[in-house]
């Protein structure tokens, strides 16, 4: 990024119910389908099970944002420096915006987070206010754009 885009976007990520019912239904058609298998019930429920805890983790991680290290701010600077807050931390961690992908509805970032850590966001589009997922997105697209 450049010094083009003139001031810093800082983002408070809130819950978002669109990408909560996404996620049902997606893991829902998956312990449906894991529900049909030819296999002993024992093994059906065991997937079953599985899909559903899996379905619990990505509502709390992604949906909902209740988990404790989840990523509930971002900061992009004029300067191209991005900086993250996570739960249950009130100080701002350095990052490196590794990949990202623009939807007109959702974003997905991958970052790297001081060292090793890694930290993966997705942010819906009623997870934020509407001029702020668009100044988001413009970013996004032109820092893909500029590599």
């Amino acid at each position: 990024m450049s010094a083009r885009f003139g001031a810093s976007l800082t983002i408070v990520l809130g819950p978002s119910h669109r990408l909560a019912g996404l996620l049902g239904i997606a893991y829902g058609g998956a312990i449906a389908i894991a529900l049909l298998l030819p296999v002993p019930w024992l093994v059906r429920g065991a997937i079953a099970l599985v899909l559903a805890f899996g379905l619990y983790l990505a509502l709390r991680t992604h949906a909902y944002r209740s988990t404790a290290g989840t990523v509930n701010a971002l900061e992009f600077g004029a300067d191209g420096t991005c900086s993250v807050r996570f739960s249950g931390a009130g100080q701002w961690t350095e990052c490196e915006l590794e990949h990202s992908w623009v939807h007109p509805r959702l974003a997905l970032l991958s970052l790297r987070v001081a060292g090793a850590r890694r930290a993966r966001v997705a942010i819906a589009a009623d997870a934020i206010p509407a001029e702020a997922f668009r100044r988001l997105r413009v970013r996004l697209r032109l820092r893909t754009a500029a590599e």
